[in-house]
């Protein structure tokens, strides 16, 4: 119902536009797991942070925002039990994850951006005070990886893995990773300073 208010009646093909998001809340849904992980595929019983990053942007322009909490939740969740979250973490078997190469860049910028795009569209901030540890614990993985003012890929990053660029040029630089790194770290610094969250030295540091 939310989503229908917000189309404006005139729309071009409303109506279709409506089924598809539907279709697609369906779609979405049926592959979330109870702990919040939404499957990358009916085989990969796995939570890919790349993936559920634009689920999670989905779910929230859909109006799903309980259902956006909990995907971040299962982020969360890893983090505290295991003090990192690598490439994907196994759905209904905790402890078990995939590691990727490079793991503290690109997926660690998806996890800063995701929770503060929740908590901006919800007005939820209470949950990015929650989070701040594993915000912290991302920027700071990607801090360490910098390199000529830039990142590198991540490993298992679809261009890498999927052969698309060669392996070997894995460290040359990362101009989608940078960038992740660039706004995630705008966007926490507005974050932490509006909450009083930081002293001024750790905010002029980052």
């Amino acid at each position: 119902a939310d989503l229908e208010a917000r189309i404006p009646k005139d729309a071009p093909r409303r109506e279709e536009l409506l089924r598809a998001a539907d279709n697609t809340i369906a779609v979405i849904l049926s592959q979330q797991a109870e702990e919040g992980a939404v499957l990358a595929g009916h085989c990969f019983h796995l939570g890919y942070v790349r993936d559920q990053y634009g689920v999670c942007r989905a779910l929230l322009r859909l109006g799903l925002t309980a259902q956006a909490k909990s995907l971040l939740e299962f982020h969360r969740r890893n983090f505290e039990a295991e003090g990192v979250v690598t490439n994907a973490h196994a759905v209904a078997y905790p402890g078990l994850r995939h590691v990727g190469e490079n793991d503290g860049v690109e997926i660690t910028g998806y996890l800063i951006l995701e929770i503060l795009e929740y908590c901006r569209m919800t007005g939820d901030w209470a949950y990015a005070r929650q989070s701040e540890a594993l915000m912290r614990w991302a920027y700071a993985s990607q801090r360490r990886c910098l390199a000529d003012n830039m990142l590198p890929f991540n490993g298992d990053e679809t261009y890498i893995a999927g052969g698309v660029v060669p392996r070997q040029v894995m460290y040359h630089g990362s101009a989608e990773a940078t960038l992740l790194f660039v706004e995630g770290s705008r966007r926490l610094i507005r974050f932490v300073r509006e909450q009083g969250l930081w002293s001024a030295a750790r905010i002029g540091a980052l």
